[in-house]
């Protein structure tokens, strides 16, 4: 089973994910903030609107990236497990007529700003407590919650998390 593993030293490892509720279309938002000692730094969860699961997810990224940024990150590794999404932001350049075009441009426009940012896919076994996080987005009504500490429901999965090898 895949894990999750902690960024190099001096740098930070933000995973993020999007979810989405077919029956509502209602989406939210998660991130979890974590060091190359894997501790907790900060996280993020938000009701983001009714949409797509992939919108969701790209909406996830730009939020991170938000997110991180505010906290003052310098060298940071983005994580999400939704391989479209990652692929579309890393290619050179998206078509206008694309559904998400202006989410991805603002999601590159933060990617360039001076910092040093990577983008990553990563299996969703190791992206759990971004879901979690994302899954109490969908159901509250508050656009962003900053966590300073994890939720009682994200507490576990960040420990299990910190007990992997790595």
């Amino acid at each position: 089973m895949p894990y999750w593993q902690p960024p190099p030293p001096g740098s930070s490892k933000l995973n993020v994910d999007g979810s989405h509720i077919p029956s509502s279309r209602r989406m939210g938002v998660g991130g979890v903030l974590r060091d190359a000692n894997k501790n907790w730094i900060s996280g993020f969860s938000g009701f983001q609107g009714i949409g797509t699961v992939v919108e969701a997810e790209f909406l996830a990224v730009l939020t991170g990236l938000e997110f991180a940024w505010q906290k003052g990150v310098t060298h940071l590794i983005l994580e999400l497990d939704c391989l479209e999404v990652v692929s579309e932001i890393n290619q050179p350049s998206s078509m206008p007529s694309h559904p998400n075009y202006v989410v991805i441009c603002n999601i590159r426009d933060f990617m360039n700003r001076n910092w040093e940012v990577t983008l990553q896919h990563v299996a969703r076994d190791a992206n759990r407590p971004a879901d979690c996080l994302a899954k109490l987005g969908t159901s509250c009504e508050i656009s962003f919650l900053d966590w300073n500490d994890p939720p009682p429901q994200v507490d576990t999965l960040v420990l299990q998390d910190s007990l992997c090898p790595g």
